[in-house]
């Protein structure tokens, strides 16, 4: 269990919760990188945009991002995160710990915003404040 954080106590369980609940909302709905934002193919579910655009943080450890999203996806829809690790051709050990230190990432560096320490990043810190302010889904 990843241990809390200060603050409004973004951790890297919470980050999770947070990724398979956008997934959830739009399980069939392809998502694709372009440049430093991912995109989804349906402009309303604003939620799963916010969330998807945690990528942000995670541009310098794509591999943690790719495993991270990849493992999300496969809770939010039930499927094998194993199997899609077979098939990937990854192994299941190093993509869970790349899952967890892309999760983990993402929480510092919410919870950073919500402590006012990003001051130089005014325009992450938007973003970031919209999501932290965002109820939690849950499934039906």
């Amino acid at each position: 269990m990843d241990q809390g954080l200060p603050g409004i106590g973004w951790t890297r369980d919470r980050v999770e919760t947070r990724l398979i609940a956008a997934f959830r909302a739009m399980p069939a709905c392809p998502v694709y990188g372009h440049g430093r934002r991912i995109n989804t193919a349906s402009d309303n579910q604003n939620t799963l945009t916010q969330v998807l655009n945690w990528s942000r943080i995670l541009d310098r450890d794509p591999d943690a991002r790719k495993y991270l999203w990849a493992w999300a996806r496969c809770r939010a829809t039930r499927d094998s995160f194993g199997a899609l690790c077979r098939a990937m051709g990854w192994p299941r050990p190093t993509a869970e710990d790349g899952r967890r230190r892309g999760a983990k990432a993402i929480a510092r560096a919410l919870q950073s915003v919500a402590d006012n320490q990003l001051d130089n990043h005014k325009d992450a810190a938007g973003i970031f404040r919209d999501i932290a302010a965002a109820p939690v889904p849950v499934d039906a």
